[in-house]
């Protein structure tokens, strides 16, 4: 079976051209003593019921709860203490209930799912066999058989292949291999289990690497390659990191994990306590924290990729301080974190890395190598995701925004987009004939998806691969409907060339 060439192939990460595609132990934050006294008006007992869950994952569930109440009672004695009486309590108990309904949906059981895939299978990415063309480009969703019976939990789409969660805490994986990216031996374009790993909660693909995690742990496999193409991998040893780690590698000394992400080479853990830990390479600033260069002139390094690239460390917020980090997205090479402000209760949004098309949404095109505030003018972030050299994310008020580029339409906001066309400032995308809220968005290197409590799935972008799911091999400007969506919508996920949705069923 022949892989197709990545987009942008072996191009400098800080040249692509703007033509058309052709592309120690880390620990959260320190909360305060069980015994600190709440105010008496928030001493409500909050009932944890745990009928529906099954033991493996009951555990899990429990410890991310006492992780989270530690945390949001030491931002609610701060913000007391800041501010005293005057303090707002509203936002801050309005983004615990939402963490606590992201906490039960990641580890409810039992509920029967279906996973629907699309857009370019010709590496065996959309799991539909390669005996047919229909199954190497399929212009719709379609559902994957030999997934059936799963119910998928988390799913993670990458540059060519594909990993799924499920509520049995298993990890499924599929599409190339050539880099070691499924993780296990066997056939590669059907869903298998991937073994060596514990009871998992969340797993996410990047270009060639995988990342999963389970009961406070992670583990790696995959490659992560440079701007030269080179492969390095997760290891302690500077003898072993210039390799490729063809089956799982548990992450030396990182605990406390409760969700992770990947960009195209690089990775990003939100931890009990709400710190955000990254590794991989940082070439472009997207770890979020100063790193050095990986070469001493033509030579790597080997020692201080392993020491400041490879090895987790915490991300770094221009201005100093800590903040609790309720999420994470990463774009290929840039990141994306939504915090909770101390002061206000607010939901932040910061990012850093390759700013080439104002991808970070900073108003300007430099890169950087500390997070930096995004202006959203005061709207409280719920999600976001990265794209190649884009960025959306939706809000608690209703807003859908995108920025950075879109010479293809990935940004959703113009009728017609000139090549080298981006917006360097996030900027409101309208979906017509929504109905219900956003629950949440996906974005593929060139597309974005979004999918609403109405259960409608809107895609737009870069169509060329029928990643779009509309049956035509075309761009689209503006948000479209994809028609032939039938179930409850629990989740979406843009890979390289292709696109993933989990319904119920």
């Amino acid at each position: 079976m022949s892989k197709r060439v990545r987009t942008d192939g072996d191009l400098s990460k800080d040249n692509y051209s703007p033509s058309k595609f052709g592309g120690v132990v880390v620990s959260g934050n320190t909360a305060p003593p069980s015994s600190a006294p709440l105010p008496p008006h928030l001493r409500r007992k909050v009932k944890v019921s745990t009928s529906s869950l099954s033991k493996p994952l009951t555990h899990q569930y429990l410890r991310s709860m006492r992780g989270l109440n530690s945390s949001f009672l030491a931002h609610l004695l701060s913000s007391s203490q800041t501010l005293g009486p005057s303090a707002s309590l509203v936002e801050p108990c309005l983004d615990y209930l939402s963490y606590t309904s992201d906490l039960s949906a990641r580890y409810q059981q039992g509920e029967r799912t279906s996973l629907l895939t699309f857009g370019s299978g010709d590496c065996g990415q959309l799991a539909h066999g390669i005996d047919s063309d229909s199954d190497l480009m399929c212009k719709a969703p379609k559902s994957v058989l030999d997934l059936h019976t799963a119910s998928i939990t988390k799913i993670g789409a990458g540059g060519l292949h594909n990993v799924a969660i499920t509520s049995t805490g298993e990890c499924y994986s599929w599409g190339c291999n050539d880099d070691g990216s499924v993780g296990r031996d066997g056939t590669e374009h059907l869903p298998l289990i991937v073994g060596g790993v514990g009871k998992l909660e969340g797993g996410d693909a990047g270009d060639c690497q995988s990342v999963v995690c389970g009961g406070g742990k992670a583990w790696f496999w995959g490659a992560y390659k440079d701007k030269e193409g080179k492969c390095f991998r997760d290891t302690r040893d500077p003898g072993m990191v210039k390799n490729k780690a063809t089956e799982p590698w548990e992450i030396e000394g990182l605990e406390g994990v409760i969700d992770v992400k990947c960009g195209a080479s690089f990775n990003a853990a939100v931890l009990e306590g709400g710190g955000c830990v990254t590794w991989g390479l940082g070439e472009c600033g997207e770890l979020g924290r100063k790193v050095g260069e990986m070469k001493d002139g033509e030579k790597y390094n080997m020692e201080r990729i392993v020491r400041e690239h490879i090895t987790p460390a915490p991300v770094v917020f221009s201005g100093g301080g800590s903040r609790f980090v309720r999420r994470v997205g990463c774009g290929a090479y840039h990141i994306l974190v939504i915090t909770v402000e101390a002061t206000s209760g607010g939901c932040g949004l910061w990012s850093s890395g390759l700013n080439n098309y104002g991808q970070l949404g900073l108003g300007d095109i430099e890169n950087r190598t500390e997070l930096n505030r995004v202006d959203l003018d005061g709207e409280r972030v719920e999600d976001v995701d990265g794209g190649m050299h884009h960025s959306l994310c939706y809000t608690a008020e209703g807003g859908v925004y995108a920025w950075g580029r879109g010479d293809s339409g990935q940004l959703g906001i113009k009728d017609s987009c000139e090549v080298g066309y981006c917006e360097t400032e996030p900027m409101p995308v309208a979906l017509p004939g929504s109905v219900g809220r956003v629950k949440g968005v996906g974005a593929g290197s060139n597309h974005n998806l979004v999918f609403t409590t109405g259960n409608q799935v809107y895609s737009w972008g870069y169509g060329d691969m029928l990643a779009l799911g509309h049956g035509k091999d075309r761009d689209e400007n503006r948000p479209r409907i994809i028609k032939k969506v039938e179930g409850r919508v629990l989740m979406v996920a843009g890979g390289g060339q292709h696109s993933a949705i989990v319904v119920s069923k």
